[in-house]
C-alpha cells in the first residue's frame, strides 16, 4: 500500500490543495484512498471525505496516544490503495516550541511515514533549498522523500527552482502547481469554508487534477519505495485500544444505546472515530437535521449535539419550534445531553449575530450567545471538572481543543461544567453537558463509560 504525509513549511502554503489534488488523481486511477488529517480540524477532513467518498481520519498526538494512532491508521487504512496524511500548519509544528508532540512530523515518526514536503514558491528561486535542506535535516529519525512547489510562476520559474534544490538539498522534486487563484479553495471568518456549508466551484475538482497531472508526477509519487510497506513493524498492534470498550453494564440493557446525532450543515464538525467508538461501545447512532426542520427520532437514550456553525442557519433553527420543544421536553426530563461548541450554542436561550438580530434557540441553557467580528478562543485545552457530569467526576483533568467566534453570556456561576486557566467554562446540570471544548473519545474511553451509564441509570428512572 502506498502511504505518506503531506507536510508544508507554514500553514496556508498549500496543503490541502496539494492533498486533495493527489487524493482525485490517485481515486482518478481506480484507487481507493483512505484519507487522514493531522490535527484536531474538522474542515479539511470534509474536503477529503467529498474528494475520495470515505471519510477523514484525524491523528492528533495530543489529544491521542502514540498506540490508538498507529492502532486507528492501520485499521482505516488496511486493505486501501492508499493512505495520505494531511498536515497541520508547518511540518514541525506542534504543542510548543521545544517539544514535537502534536506537529505532523510526529505523526509521521509515530507511523513510520515518508514525508513530501510543500514549498510556497511564491517569489523565490534559490532559498527554496535553504528551506528544502533545513526540513529535511532538522530530524534525522523523519525521512523527507521530497519537494512539491504551490504557486509558481512559470515553467522556467520551475526549472529556476528544481535544479536549486537538487543541488543544494540533494531532494527530489515531484512537481508543481501554478500560481492560479481559480485553484484556490475559498475561505471564510473560520479559516477554509466547511464544504456542507459551501460546495466546492463548480469543476474545481477537474480543473485541480487536469493540472495536478500535468504538473506533478502523480506515477512517480505512486511509486514510492519508502511508503510501500509499513517500516519498523509500525502497524503490528497487538492490543486494540478502539475495537471494543468493556462495558458490563450493558448486559443490563437489552438494545444498545440509542443517540440522537444532530448532523447537517450547522452541525457537522464530529471526529469520525467518535462515531466509531461510540458505535463498538454498543450505541447506535441516529442522525437528524435540525436545519431541515426534523423532530427528534423516536425512543432516544441521549442526544450528540456537535459543532458547526449554527449562526449561519440562526433563521432556520429559530424556526425549528417542534424540535425545540422536544430538546426542553428531553433535558427536562433528565436524559443525558452532550454538547460542543455549536450545541452548546443551539442549547442557548438566544443567539446574537455580529448585526445585533437575536434568534432565539432551544432555552435548555440560561443566557445568551454573542458572535464576535474576531476569534475568541483557539487552541489546546487541559480543563478540570468543576463537577460530576454525564462524561466525568469532579476534579478530573480533560484534554481538548477550543476555536470559536462567540460567547456566552449569563450562564450561572454556579452551573459551570469546566475550569481553564481560573476562568469558568460551560454548563453541567442534571444530564446536560455543554461547553466550547470539543473532545476526541480516544483521549479516555472511559468517558463514554461514564456517558452510558447515565444513559443506563435514565432508563432505569423512566421505567423503560
Amino acid at each position: 500500500m502506498n502511504s505518506f504525509l503531506i507536510g508544508g513549511t507554514h500553514s496556508g502554503v498549500g496543503k490541502t490543495t496539494i492533498s486533495i489534488a493527489l487524493m482525485a488523481a490517485f481515486k482518478k486511477r481506480g484507487l481507493n484512498i483512505q484519507p487522514f488529517k493531522v490535527g484536531p480540524d474538522y474542515i479539511d477532513p470534509a474536503y477529503h471525505e467529498k474528494v475520495t467518498g470515505t471519510p477523514s481520519i484525524n491523528l492528533d498526538s495530543w489529544l491521542l496516544s502514540e498506540s490508538f494512532i498507529r492502532e486507528t491508521f492501520h485499521r482505516h487504512a488496511s486493505g486501501q490503495d492508499a493512505a495520505i496524511v494531511e498536515g497541520v500548519m508547518g511540518l514541525f509544528d506542534g504543542f510548543s516550541g521545544t517539544e514535537e508532540i502534536g506537529s505532523s512530523a510526529h505523526i509521521a515518526k509515530i507511523i513510520n511515514l515518508p514525508v513530501i514536503l510543500v514549498i510556497d514558491a511564491y517569489a523565490m528561486v534559490r532559498s527554496a533549498a535553504a528551506l528544502a535542506k533545513g526540513f529535511a535535516s532538522l530530524d534525522p529519525e523523519l525521512e523527507v522523500v521530497g519537494v512539491i512547489f504551490n504557486r509558481v510562476a512559470s515553467p522556467q520559474h520551475f526549472q529556476w527552482l528544481k535544479d536549486a534544490v537538487q543541488k543544494w538539498a540533494g531532494m527530489h522534486v515531484f512537481g508543481y502547481l501554478p500560481n492560479n487563484p481559480a485553484l484556490k479553495i475559498p475561505e471564510r471568518h473560520l479559516g477554509l469554508t466547511s464544504v456542507r456549508e459551501q460546495n466546492l466551484p463548480d469543476g474545481f475538482v477537474d480543473r485541480l487534477v487536469q493540472t495536478a497531472e500535468q504538473f506533478i508526477d502523480i506515477d512517480q509519487i505512486l511509486n514510492l519505495p519508502l511508503s510501500q510497506t509499513p517500516r519498523s513493524g509500525a502497524w503490528q498492534s497487538k492490543s486494540s485500544e478502539i475495537a471494543s470498550i468493556p462495558l458490563s453494564m450493558l448486559s443490563r440493557h437489552d438494545k444498545p444505546i440509542r443517540i440522537g446525532v444532530a448532523y447537517d450543515r450547522a452541525f457537522c464538525f464530529y471526529y469520525h472515530d467518535n462515531f466509531n467508538l461510540l458505535k463498538s461501545a454498543g450505541a447506535e447512532l441516529v442522525f437528524f437535521s435540525p436545519v431541515s426542520g426534523d423532530f427528534l427520532p423516536d425512543a432516544l437514550d441521549s442526544l450528540y449535539l456537535g459543532g458547526g456553525f449554527p449562526e449561519l442557519f440562526a433563521y432556520e433553527l429559530a424556526e425549528a419550534e417542534q424540535l425545540k420543544n422536544q430538546i426542553r421536553l428531553f433535558a427536562a426530563e433528565g436524559k443525558p445531553v452532550y454538547a460542543e461548541c455549536g450545541g452548546l450554542m443551539f442549547l442557548m436561550e438566544e443567539l446574537v449575530d455580529t448585526k445585533g438580530i437575536s434568534y432565539p434557540m432551544t432555552g435548555v441553557i440560561p443566557g445568551r450567545v454573542v458572535m464576535a467580528e474576531k476569534l475568541q478562543a483557539c487552541g489546546y485545552r487541559e480543563v478540570k471538572a468543576l463537577t460530576d457530569s454525564i462524561l466525568a467526576q469532579k476534579g478530573e483533568i480533560l484534554k481538548g481543543h477550543e476555536f470559536h467566534w462567540s460567547r456566552t453570556e449569563g450562564i450561572p456561576i454556579e452551573k459551570t461544567a469546566y475550569e481553564f486557566q481560573n476562568q469558568p467554562m460551560g454548563y453541567a446540570e442534571h444530564g446536560v453537558l455543554a461547553s466550547y471544548l470539543h473532545l476526541h473519545f480516544g483521549t479516555n474511553p472511559h468517558w463514554i463509560e461514564t456517558w452510558f451509564s447515565h444513559c443506563l441509570r435514565s432508563v432505569a428512572v423512566k421505567g423503560h
